[in-house]
């Protein structure tokens, strides 16, 4: 799984830094052509493959209410949390805010997203390890601290090396929440509710994704600009709440990296 993650932020590094070059050399409309390129070329890539298909499991309501447990529902708020924060800010505003208080160009917009990505994939490659070493609540605190802290001070960035440097703080605590949670979901499930435990968990911290930028949108009309990243800043700190509740549900169990 975390190497599929890192694949995956490896893939966002590369369309940032891309996606900014393209739009500087030849207009904001060649980053939607090059995606859709992109998108066909997997396509025909995913066709030959066939999926393994296990006929004995049989998706039942009670299976599925009975894998929901208050583990799964605490961690699955900590990750729409994190989502919420991350595409209220990282993955939206803070572009945004770039371009109105830096006058950054399209280029350098690539760069700011750039900034948040690498931490981002190197912590996701990274989280199991500093999750051993710490602890699962440590981990988890430690990355909503830096989430909160990157994208609450984005505001007060008097220069683009400043805006990224926040925007790295945030990608690193961002890079230690998702792959912690999502191995926490499934940890100690059986093989047979894996699937729903897992639908579970998707279907939770996807309302992040999708509120993250709703609520924003809202914030920026009624007040501004800055109190979209103070807001998701300070509820990102906020739910540290969240993972002393879910330190109940788990035995740290933290152990020296061999």
């Amino acid at each position: 799984m975390s190497r599929i993650s890192v694949a995956y932020g490896l893939s966002q590094i590369v369309a940032a830094l891309v996606g900014g070059y393209a739009s500087d050399k030849w207009g904001w409309l060649a980053p939607f052509a090059i995606g859709i390129g992109s998108s066909l070329l997997a396509l025909f890539i995913i066709i030959p493959l066939k999926e393994e298909v296990n006929k004995d499991h049989q998706w039942t309501f009670k299976k599925f209410t009975g894998a929901i447990n208050k583990k799964l529902l605490l961690i699955s708020l900590l990750a729409m949390v994190g989502f919420f924060v991350a595409f209220s800010t990282l993955y939206g505003f803070s572009q945004t805010w770039a371009v109105k208080e830096l006058e950054t160009d399209r280029q350098e917009l690539g760069l700011v997203l750039f900034a948040m990505l690498v931490p981002y994939t190197l912590f996701l490659f990274l989280a199991s390890r500093v999750q051993r070493f710490l602890g699962t609540s440590t981990t988890l605190a430690l990355g909503m601290v830096l989430l909160g802290l990157g994208a609450g001070f984005i505001p007060f960035s008097s220069s683009l090396i400043m805006l990224s440097l926040f925007q790295a703080l945030a990608g690193a605590g961002l890079g230690l929440v998702y792959p912690t949670t999502m191995a926490e979901s499934i940890k100690n499930v059986g093989e047979n509710v894996k699937d729903e435990v897992m639908g579970v968990f998707q279907s939770i911290y996807a309302l992040g994704i999708f509120l993250g930028p709703v609520a924003s949108g809202i914030i920026a009309t009624r007040l501004n600009l800055n109190w979209i990243f103070l807001f998701a800043g300070s509820l990102s700190i906020a739910a540290i709440i969240l993972v002393l509740l879910l330190a109940k549900t788990i035995k740290p169990k933290p152990t020296p990296i061999s």
